[in-house]
């Protein structure tokens, strides 16, 4: 009879999540995780992201609360990666960003599109 060892390896991973200064620009204090959870996402890539997404959407979407602070992620992170890494702006503002405000505006009996959510971080 053989006796067979399995070692596992767990390597600790460090992610440094960078500050979402909304209440210091506007004195709104954020009620969710959303700048996190894409913050993490955003170590991962694009399909991480997207997912990411996903997930907030089937959760939050009948949530105008949680859906409103989703477009001021979304708009934070697409202002975040602007000019470093303008395939995840991209991907921020036309893929999620944009539907977001899309589904908010019909959620809250609106008529006109934007086109999107606008915040302009100072």
């Amino acid at each position: 009879m053989s006796i067979t060892k399995t070692i596992i390896s767990m390597e600790i991973l460090k992610i440094v999540i960078p500050k979402w200064n909304i209440a210091e620009i506007t004195g709104y204090d954020p009620m969710t995780t959303f700048w996190q959870d894409f913050s993490m996402a955003d170590k991962f890539g694009n399909e991480a992201i997207a997912d990411t997404y996903r997930k907030v959407k089937a959760e939050w979407k009948d949530n105008y609360k949680h859906w409103t602070e989703l477009c001021l992620v979304l708009n934070h992170k697409i202002w975040q990666w602007h000019e470093r890494d303008n395939q995840k702006a991209t991907l921020y503002d036309r893929r999620m960003a944009r539907r977001a405000a899309g589904v908010l505006l019909s959620n809250n009996g609106l008529k006109q599109s934007v086109g999107r959510c606008e915040v302009s971080p100072l």
